[in-house]
C-alpha cells in the first residue's frame, strides 16, 4: 500500500467498484485506474471485491478501515436504498465475526458503525420523522446562512432513504361527504370560495379537517370537522 488511504481514494474507489458491478468498467480497467490514484494493486482489488460482497450481503475477508467501510454503506444507502443496506450491513456483519474468530480479538469500532446504520433500517413512525424534521428545520433556520452554506457544500444531492410505519384511521366517508356537502363549496373558516376544482369531478376542492385531532381522541362525526381550504388546513395545524 503506497502510504495512508486519503477520503479521496476512498471515494474514487467507490465509484470505480460500483462500475465494475455494474459492468460499465471491466475489473482490469477500474484495478488500473486506481493504482493511478495512487492505490497498489492489492488495495485496489480489495475495494472491488469487498464492493461486490456489500452488494451481495456476502462474507469478505479483507479487512476495510473504519472510513472506508462507513463510507460504504453510507453511499450504498443512498445510492441503492435500505435493501441493499441491509445486504451490505450483513456482509460487514459476517465479516466481524469472521475477524473475531479467526484472531480472538474484537472490532468494537466497526460494530459501532453496523449499529448506526441498522438502525436506519428499524421503522420510524411517519408522525415522528415530521415532528424531528420540523425541529431540524427550526433549528437549521435558527443558525446563520453562512455556516448552511458549509453544510449545503458538502451535502448529499440524493436524500436517504428510511422505512416509515404509518397509523391510519379508518374514517367515515359519511362524515367527510355530509361536511362538504354542508360546506357548498366555501372554506367554513376563511369563507372564501374553494381555490380551484377538482380535475376528476369539477367539485370544488376542500379538506375535511377535525378540530380535535383523531389521534387526540376526539370523535370522527360532523360536528368535530370542519370544510377548509388548504391554506386553512395548515393554518390549523401549524399556524
Amino acid at each position: 500500500m503506497r502510504g495512508h488511504i486519503t477520503s479521496q481514494q476512498i471515494e474514487t474507489a467507490y465509484l470505480v467498484s460500483a462500475k465494475i458491478f455494474d459492468k460499465t468498467l471491466s475489473v482490469e480497467s477500474g484495478v488500473n485506474s486506481l493504482v493511478a490514484e495512487n492505490l497498489n494493486p492489492n488495495s485496489a482489488r480489495d475495494f472491488i471485491n469487498n464492493y461486490r460482497a456489500f452488494r451481495q450481503g456476502k462474507l469478505y475477508q479483507r479487512t476495510l478501515s473504519q472510513k472506508a467501510t462507513d463510507y460504504f454503506l453510507k453511499r450504498i444507502s443512498m445510492d441503492n436504498g435500505i435493501d441493499d443496506l441491509r445486504l451490505a450491513i450483513q456482509a460487514v456483519t459476517q465479516h466481524i465475526n469472521y475477524y473475531e474468530n479467526l484472531t480472538s480479538t474484537n472490532l468494537p469500532s466497526l460494530r459501532r458503525i453496523v449499529e448506526r446504520y441498522t438502525a436506519e433500517l428499524i421503522p420510524m413512525n411517519v408522525h415522528e420523522y415530521l415532528d424531528s424534521f420540523e425541529r431540524d428545520v427550526s433549528s437549521s433556520y435558527a443558525d446563520n446562512s453562512a455556516a448552511r452554506g458549509e453544510r449545503l457544500k458538502n451535502a448529499a444531492l440524493q436524500p436517504k432513504r428510511r422505512a416509515m410505519t404509518v397509523d391510519v384511521f379508518i374514517r367515515n366517508p359519511d362524515v367527510v361527504a355530509e361536511v362538504l356537502h354542508r360546506a357548498n363549496g366555501n372554506c367554513e373558516s376563511c369563507k372564501q370560495p374553494a381555490p380551484f376544482h377538482r380535475k376528476s369531478n369539477g367539485k370544488a376542492y376542500l379538506e375535511v379537517h377535525h378540530r380535535i385531532r383523531l389521534a387526540d381522541g376526539g370523535h370522527d362525526c360532523v360536528d368535530n370537522a370542519v370544510a377548509v381550504c388548504p391554506n386553512c388546513h395548515r393554518k390549523a395545524h401549524y399556524g
